[in-house]
């Protein structure tokens, strides 16, 4: 799941009709979303998180991973700071690298018996850019009255307005669309750490919309991962000394990309 553009998309891009190539679009949809993540460091979904911290340093917290949002922030002595005495830097942009807390409050990070894993982060976890319209309205709401924390089927007024592959959000819970038939939609429940629960009717759902850069980039590494089947696995060069079997590599413009976005 958590893939970075879907697979009709990716039929579209590459002008597939049919839906022979079906599982395997789904499938090179997932890994070049993985692939992307594991050659930049990072991960362009969101995932609720606690993460540990050693103690760096009285008011400072430099952060390991990208943060969207910070739900509690818990000192070593396990007391939790009060959202009003830190601030998340950088200030007018994400994700968020830092925690710095307020000098003039009388709070500062501590530690008990040791240093390490003394700090607490729990929040959102993930990168993108523009965070404030990461999630988008589907223009639709729950219509099961209510949706049960163990329904699988998701019904909803109009089925166009979704589509396999996505993540979408109900509340503080995440849930994954597996199949759509009519204004059915199947998911899995409680993804990316949220917790599976009851939703009214009317609930609003909405749509986990990745940076549209990333979809760029991803989008044109899956379109090159499904030409690779029918292409060989190995290139031939023509040194002088003779042929030289060279496998084959990213694009360019591809490998270019991941280091612009790569986590250092």
């Amino acid at each position: 799941m958590n893939e970075y553009v879907g697979f009709s998309d990716l039929k579209t891009y590459l002008g597939v009709t049919g839906a022979g190539d079906d599982a395997l679009l789904k499938n090179i949809c997932t890994r070049a979303s993985r692939i992307w993540d594991t050659l930049t460091r990072r991960s362009f979904f969101e995932k609720l998180e606690t993460r540990y911290y050693d103690y760096q340093d009285a008011y400072e917290l430099r952060l390991a991973a990208d943060l969207l949002s910070l739900t509690t922030l818990t000192n070593g002595d396990g007391d939790a700071i009060s959202s009003d005495d830190y601030f998340l830097y950088p200030l007018n942009f994400y994700p968020k690298l830092w925690i710095e807390i307020e000098k003039n409050c009388g709070e500062s990070f501590n530690y008990l018996s040791t240093r390490q894993r003394a700090i607490t982060v729990l929040g959102l976890w993930g990168w993108h850019n523009d965070y404030d319209n990461a999630w988008a309205s589907s223009g639709d709401t729950v219509q099961d009255d209510p949706l049960t924390a163990a329904a699988t089927t998701l019904n909803v007024s109009d089925g166009d307005n979704f589509a396999v592959q996505q993540v979408v959000k109900i509340g503080s819970e995440q849930l994954y669309i597996t199949a759509i038939t009519d204004n059915a939609l199947t998911v899995e429940r409680g993804k990316n750490g949220t917790t599976a629960a009851e939703h009214t009717a009317a609930s609003a759902i909405t749509i986990w919309q990745p940076s549209a850069d990333v979809v760029h980039w991803v989008l044109r590494l899956a379109a090159w991962l499904y030409k690779q089947k029918d292409a060989p696995f190995m290139k031939i060069a023509f040194p002088e000394t003779g042929a030289v079997h060279v496998p084959a590599s990213l694009p360019t413009d591809i490998q270019n990309a991941t280091t612009f976005y790569h986590r250092r």
